[in-house]
């Protein structure tokens, strides 16, 4: 789950990648999002994503490769949470 900042939208994350792995140096992306628009919604919203693994990982990465325009990249949570099967 990723919330939004409280102010700027053009500094929301716009492309963006989770990725895992078990010696912080071998990456595997689990996910990845393109031209996410969070804007125009109330500022601090959340949004759910939702992806298939049944590897266990011991590092996890947040990488954001773009946002709206903005110098600066803003967001107030990511969580990452196992859904019950």
């Amino acid at each position: 789950m990723l919330s939004s900042g409280d102010d700027a939208p053009e500094r929301d994350p716009k492309n963006f990648n989770l990725s895992a792995s078990n010696d912080g140096q071998n990456w595997t992306v689990l996910t990845s999002i393109t031209n996410y628009v969070m804007a125009p919604t109330p500022r601090k919203s959340t949004f759910a994503f939702s992806f298939d693994n049944t590897t266990p990982y011991r590092y996890y990465r947040f990488n954001v490769t773009a946002n709206n325009g903005a110098g600066l990249i803003q967001m107030s949570e990511l969580r990452l949470l196992e859904l019950p099967q």
